[in-house]
């Protein structure tokens, strides 16, 4: 399974969720890290890896019943009626049965499910089955569970995807006995931290739900908000969520824990932003982190939403300003001068201004062929086609080139041609 992840790098989830994460706790960016003290996982005041207590009088949170994100309720198959061939075979630590043969088989025998959701264009997903899924040690403990792969975009695995609202790869769910979600997660990681990670979940521990337990049983721990708050973000409760990270917000006002910025982003882009569509309540959030941190990664991600806020607003003025004010404090940054230049490409405006930014980038960056590529498409769209040509032909030398930039240098070199016989 394969795919192209230049951009992906660019963009704006990759590092929120993968900093100071605790241990066996794996992100939708293929990332998993252990907490970077002690490579343990958070918890209470015994043993806790947890770093610095805020001492607080701050009541116990109220939060909302628990959500369901993205995990279906009940499973709308009739399983009694599922015939299981008496005779099972296994590829690898997976079984070759489909989604109502595995979750019968998986009630009958009362054992928990798992489901590795993938497609072929995936890149992680040709990580885990090159490096995770041939090692002895994920098929000895395969075995123990019912594991079945799902094909998110094969006639049988479209109803599997979408009866779990899977719309990232790979997702991994693990269930209980019949079917019913106990947690998910994400992207690669190595073969002991992966099975960690099932093991926890069919135990019930490292769960959103037992962050947000643990959370509630201290709540003088601010890290643990953290961990409580991002593990509800990503996972779409975020009624919940919020509750923790605004309290991560207002007590931790000089970053003890270090997780403010991360709380921030969290709080006004996934929660706010991707799940209440709430721009009015996302805005002062991200705001305040562009202030507070104006060179951290997550302050420029920030600065980035606040200008999609603003081009939402249709004040695409301030939009430009907030990102040049961004290449200014990070000039040293190629993917600012890249985002300034896609945002004069997305809107049709300010080309000439865009020309001249990414030329910056280039002069700092000489060696990356997307800022030349971005380049070549802010000059085709100004009509200045021979300019765009020698742009793209560039940017077809150097080593982070994709095969696509071959094609898109024919189509400029037409245009030109074209532009050239009208003469």
């Amino acid at each position: 399974m394969r795919s192209n992840t230049l951009l992906a790098a660019c963009m704006l989830l990759a590092a929120i969720l993968s900093a100071g994460c605790p241990s066996r706790t794996v992100h939708p960016d293929g990332t998993a890290t252990a907490d970077p003290a002690t490579g343990t996982p958070t918890g209470g005041p015994e043993g806790s890896a947890a770093g610095p207590r805020l001492q607080t009088d701050d009541p116990p949170a109220v939060l909302p019943p628990p959500e369901t994100g993205d995990a279906p309720l009940s499973i709308p198959v009739d399983l009694d009626a599922v015939t299981v061939p008496e005779k099972l075979e296994h590829d690898g630590g997976f079984l070759r049965l489909d989604f109502p043969q595995a979750a019968r088989l998986s009630r009958d025998r009362d054992l928990p499910l798992f489901l590795y959701v993938a497609t072929e264009w995936c890149g992680p997903c040709k990580e885990l089955e090159s490096k995770v899924f041939p090692d002895p040690f994920f098929q000895q403990y395969a075995r123990t569970v019912i594991a079945i792969e799902v094909d998110a975009m094969s006639d049988a695995g479209k109803p599997v995807a979408s009866l779990y609202n899977i719309h990232s790869y790979p997702t991994m769910v693990v269930c209980r006995p019949g079917g019913a979600e106990i947690e998910r997660f994400f992207g690669y990681s190595p073969t002991e931290e992966f099975v960690a990670t099932i093991k926890d979940y069919v135990q019930g521990i490292h769960t959103a739900t037992w962050y947000r337990e643990e959370a509630l049983r201290h709540p003088e721990d601010l890290k643990l908000a953290f961990d409580a708050g991002r593990e509800l973000a990503i996972r779409k409760r975020g009624r919940e969520a919020l509750v923790f990270l605004e309290k991560v917000w207002r007590l931790d006002k000089e970053n003890r824990t270090g997780q403010v910025p991360r709380a921030l982003l969290l709080l006004g882009q996934t929660v706010y932003l991707d799940q209440f569509k709430d721009r009015d309540k996302a805005l002062p959030i991200l705001e305040d982190l562009s202030r507070r941190f104006p060179e951290t990664y997550h302050g420029t991600e920030a600065t980035y939403m606040i200008a999609r806020i603003y081009v939402e607003r249709r004040e695409r003025d301030k939009a430009r300003t907030v990102l040049l004010e961004q290449v200014r404090i990070n000039p040293q940054d190629a993917i600012q001068y890249f985002r300034f230049g896609m945002f004069c490409l997305q809107y049709g405006e300010f080309f000439a201004e865009g020309i001249a930014k990414v030329k910056e980038g280039i002069e700092k960056h000489p060696d990356l062929g997307y800022l030349r590529k971005t380049l070549a498409d802010l000059q085709f769209r100004n009509h200045e086609y021979e300019a765009a040509v020698e742009s793209m032909e560039q940017a077809c030398t150097k080593p982070d080139a994709s095969d696509s930039y071959k094609s898109l240098l024919e189509t400029y070199r037409n245009a030109l041609r074209k532009m050239r016989e009208k003469q």
